[in-house]
């Protein structure tokens, strides 16, 4: 939903959004103290607000203003939820939420949306059961919802298997409740958030190395801090604005307020032994954290190796460093990244995937990730996989002198709101598109339309307040519907039937293909200007690679001459097909076609026959005639045509979903491609062209899914 583009070098300073990790535990240990806590540089984002609205469930008194809060505390004393609690996407809201409700006298469920239900949660029910906790989740107790029923719990010492904080805060917060000597030991330093604030709330912990000690844990020990409690940047916000000034040569930026706790400075430790020319000044303590302001510069980068040890002080900034490897001089070794398979989503797979279609050459060895520096990057588009860091990260891409398309941007908002304003004021040209706006469809008739459901559900999914209306206009109609676009102001319109030929002479200008095929179907805005684009072959193309079927090299069959079936055999005569043959009940309209489709550049000319003559031997059969539709039960190929397993056949009308063409075809066993999934296709081309962006992956495909076949 955004893009990102150099103009220049980067400059100014930032002040970097309250660091998310902190925020959640403030509201937490905030709700659970005496008093009044008051924050201030609040983190911003879906997370931290699902955190409060959890707390605020179990009976705590929140107050959000900005990037302030006021939590009047309930001294331990939180009240039995009187509904599921939704964590949404933030495994450290479940996670530590599931820690303080084991040790509450009541009963509660805690939830999350699709990613975070998929996330393990093994890991803290099971120190958590050994305290005593009944706790119970879905698929062999791994994985959210999880019911919870708290109570009296016994301390322990638990050695973690693994270097997690919020493993560890889930332990201590549970060992607070209980009123025992808690300790938890690590294979290696996590982040220790949770520790330096039970320590400002006057908790005893004591830090033996790799192993934290809590000391007779008791919540009544818990007092709000006097002062306000000013939350320190968020040293991962931070990573993703210094990565831009690096990827823009003579760069010079500052990123204030920057949170520099040892626990989570991998990062810039990484850039400090890459040759990055950085330093920090006017150190300070803000609530038991270190804070300091952060001035870097770009230039070039050397490759670096990240050690094992340092992966939990750096895990969420993985991503962005591999981005920066790309672009350093040599290779560079992620050594003990497994971890990352397991966040908002396979971490690992996505930058395989995504960074490697933009040209990145990264691979996976076990558990470490090796990134060749220096390779060519391409345009792409690209999927965030509803991963904030994964959307950033590939948003950055842009910088590097290619056009990156990047799907669910939206995602962004979980942690960093304030991402796309902050590039700009460092100078980033930043694309967004508009929040508001309007679309149509010019038809007659036109209110049976599929299209209002799909764009409706794309515009939905990415988060934008526009809408999609129904025009029916009849052909006398046309002009002046055509003077009602340009005075409502819409982004564009598809046009159907019968106005696919006739609109091109309202229209200021036309693209290749919609002249090509002399038939229009989206009308774009542009500026005073509209401009008439043909998406039927493009659409027809994807709709086929889409189901695995590539049509270079096969030998391809067109039936009909209309206006769908023109912009059929023009796709195909440009995509490489070995043979192409067109077949019309007129046979004139067929030759006429096919004379027409032999000129263009990279066709492999074009035959042509009636339909009573259609020779066999196709791999690639495209229904455009009319023939089966409506109270037409006909079928435009003779009973003993021959068609089977080597045969694939797609249908360019959407209803009936299956013509008796579809129903023989699928009957003797030949692939089958349904006109809903070449709409489909359609319409996504037909978003990027009005709105200027692709839709969300499958939104599109969401809004008609009773359509779909079986």
């Amino acid at each position: 939903m955004l893009s990102l583009e150099s103009t220049g070098p980067l400059g100014g300073s930032v002040r970097v959004p309250g660091d998310k990790s902190i925020s959640h535990r403030a509201v937490i240990l905030g709700s659970l103290a005496h008093g009044e806590t008051r924050v201030t540089n609040f983190a911003p984002g879906r997370d931290v607000r699902n955190t409060i609205a959890c707390m605020r469930a179990l009976g705590a008194d929140i107050t959000l203003r900005g990037d302030h809060v006021e939590i009047r505390g309930t001294g331990g004393a939180l009240s039995e939820p009187a509904d599921v609690l939704d964590c949404g996407n933030s495994g450290t809201t479940m996670r530590l939420l599931a820690g303080v409700l084991a040790g509450c006298p009541f009963h509660a469920v805690v939830t999350g949306d699709g990613s975070l239900r998929n996330r393990p949660m093994d890991r803290i029910i099971e120190p958590l059961r050994t305290m005593g906790a009944r706790i119970h989740g879905r698929g062999e107790d791994r994985f959210a919802p999880l019911i919870i029923r708290g109570g009296r719990l016994r301390g322990i010492r638990y050695d973690s298997p693994v270097a997690s904080a919020q493993v560890k805060s889930a332990v201590l917060l549970a060992g607070l409740l209980s009123g025992d000597d808690t300790a938890v030991a690590e294979p290696g330093q996590s982040r220790d958030h949770t520790e330096r604030m039970l320590r400002h709330f006057g908790a005893e912990v004591v830090n033996l190395g790799h192993e934290m000690f809590l000391e007779g844990g008791s919540p009544d020990r818990l007092r709000a801090p006097a002062d306000p409690l000013a939350i320190p940047g968020d040293p991962s916000s931070a990573a993703f604005l210094a990565a831009a000034a690096l990827l823009v040569p003579g760069s010079e930026i500052v990123l204030r307020d920057v949170g520099t706790n040892p626990t989570r400075g991998g990062f810039f430790s990484v850039l400090e032994r890459a040759g990055v020319n950085m330093f920090r000044e006017n150190v300070r303590q803000w609530g038991g954290e270190p804070v300091a302001d952060i001035h870097l510069s770009g230039g070039p980068i050397r490759a670096f190796e990240v050690r094992a040890s340092e992966v939990p002080s750096l895990i969420d900034e993985i991503p962005v460093l591999a981005l920066l490897a790309s672009r350093a001089y040599g290779v560079s070794i992620f050594h003990g990244v497994g971890e990352l398979r397991v966040k908002e989503t396979d971490r690992l797979g996505a930058l395989i995937d995504e960074l490697g279609a933009l040209g990145v050459e990264l691979q996976t060895v076990e558990d470490d990730l090796v990134v060749r520096g220096q390779r060519d990057m391409r345009d792409a588009g690209v999927d965030a996989r509803g991963d904030h860091r994964m959307a950033m990260t590939l948003a950055l891409a842009g910088l590097c002198g290619i056009e990156v398309d990047v799907q669910g941007t939206r995602a962004i908002d979980i942690s960093y709101p304030g991402f796309a304003d902050d590039m700009t004021r460092l100078g980033v040209c930043v694309h967004r598109p508009k929040q508001e706006g309007l679309l149509g469809l010019l038809g007659y008739p036109a209110r049976h339309s599929l299209s209002p459901r799909m764009f409706r559900a794309a515009f939905s999914a990415a988060g934008l307040d526009w809408d999609y209306r129904t025009f029916e206009v009849s052909p006398e109609a046309l002009p002046d519907a055509l003077d009602g676009v340009r005075a409502l102001d819409l982004a564009g319109a598809n046009v159907t039937v019968p106005h696919k030929q006739t609109v091109i002479d309202q229209l200021d200008a036309l693209d290749e293909a919609a002249a090509l095929v002399g038939a229009v179907n989206v009308i774009a805005r542009d500026g005073a200007r509209l401009v008439g684009y043909n998406t039927d072959g493009a659409g027809m193309l994807d709709a086929l690679r889409a189901a695995g079927f590539e049509p270079a090299g096969s030998r391809a069959l067109v039936l009909g001459a209309g206006g769908a079936a023109r912009a059929a055999t023009f796709a195909l005569a440009q995509s490489g097909v070995a043979a192409l043959h067109v077949a019309n009940r007129t046979p004139g309209r067929a030759e006429s076609l096919a004379q027409e489709a032999s000129q263009v550049e990279g066709s492999p000319g074009v035959a042509w026959s009636d339909l009573a003559a259609v020779p066999g031997g196709f791999d690639l059969i495209i229904q455009a005639t009319s023939v089966g539709m409506g109270e037409d039960k006909g079928c435009p190929l003779p009973d003993d045509y021959p068609m089977g397993e080597g045969t694939t056949l797609l249908e360019m009308v959407y209803t009936p979903a299956e013509t008796p063409l579809v129903c023989r075809a699928r009957e003797r066993g030949a692939r089958v491609i349904y006109g809903i999934e070449m709409l489909i296709a359609q319409g996504e081309r037909a978003f990027a062209i009005m709105v200027g962006f692709s839709p969300p992956a499958n939104a599109m495909r969401d809004g008609v899914r009773e359509w779909l076949p079986c």
